[in-house]
């Protein structure tokens, strides 16, 4: 560590540990607004919240795929219920996530389309390729559940 005359850290090292924090500290806060729950053997649950951009969008995929290869995940379901504008470029973004988890031999489920976001994907000509869609976590869920040949019993 450098000393200034003072006897504080020299300026460029202080600014270094502070960019350094901040990448941390962006990372964390990327972390945590994409969360993946394990909901059931085989089933990984990922709420999307908030706007999804191209830097967000690689942390999803990251997120998406190392956990898909820990825990031996067969269906991953993303829930989009929390996205506010699903644009092509968002669209865009689903379908690499969706390809690279077909990749890990994992089926997709999009959950959460509202219709806005239906109605603005048939008007922009987008399409979810291989993934399935449901309006509802619910929906989704019982579809993975199908999906592993699990059955649900109610009470």
């Amino acid at each position: 560590m450098y000393l200034d005359n003072n006897g504080e850290v020299d300026g460029v090292f202080a600014a270094a540990r502070d960019i350094t924090d901040l990448r941390q500290a962006e990372k964390a806060l990327s972390e945590a607004i994409t969360p993946v729950m394990k909901v059931w053997d085989g089933i990984l649950m990922m709420p999307l919240v908030g706007t999804v951009d191209s830097r967000r969008a690689q942390v999803v995929m990251e997120t998406m795929l190392t956990n898909i290869m820990k825990n031996r995940i067969k269906v991953a379901i993303l829930d989009v219920m929390g996205v506010p504008i699903v644009d092509s470029a968002v669209a865009g973004y689903l379908m690499k996530v969706i390809k690279a988890t077909r990749l890990m031999g994992c089926k997709s489920i999009i959950s959460g389309i509202s219709p806005a976001v239906a109605q603005t994907m048939v008007n922009l000509g987008l399409e979810l390729g291989d993934a399935t869609s449901t309006t509802s976590l619910a929906d989704a869920l019982e579809l993975a559940f199908d999906l592993l040949n699990l059955e649900m019993i109610t009470k």
